[in-house]
């Protein structure tokens, strides 16, 4: 009997120093600030409202500014980055070039978006980012 009254007073104690207590709040933790970056892009190809002719689609970007890297890291850099492309909302690439080619595109409208975004694949704030839309023959 005595070792479940020894049991039941450190349960007991033990509750009481874990709640009942009002913990001081904390501040919820913030995202780091995301870095500006020194580029700036331009479709060239397709031109914004253009019809193309399908069903392969020719992407040029011009990037002024900055440079394009293969590697994937979290030193960044205002001047180094990746291009992604989607095609109506759909990733077609996240280590894209600055020429393009999305094969089999259907006839039809659509909207191309192209970002520059840093090398952890994260968006720069503001972003780099052009939308155009266009139309497949």
């Amino acid at each position: 009997m005595r070792g479940r009254t020894v049991l039941a007073i450190s349960a007991a104690l033990l509750l009481a120093s874990c709640g009942g207590q009002e913990q001081p709040e904390r501040p919820a933790p913030t995202a780091p600030a995301r870095p500006a970056s020194t580029a700036e892009i331009r479709v060239i190809e397709p031109e914004p409202g253009a019809e193309v002719e399908g069903p392969d689609v020719r992407v040029e970007i011009e990037l002024t500014g900055a440079e394009l890297i293969e590697e994937v890291k979290q030193d960044l850099a205002p001047d180094e980055g990746h291009m992604h492309l989607k095609l109506d909302g759909e990733t077609i690439t996240l280590l894209g070039t600055l020429e393009e080619v999305i094969p089999d595109v259907e006839p039809g409208p659509h909207l191309l978006e192209v970002e520059f975004v840093a090398a952890d694949h994260g968006p720069f704030h503001p972003r780099v980012v052009q939308t155009i839309a266009f139309r497949v023959t």
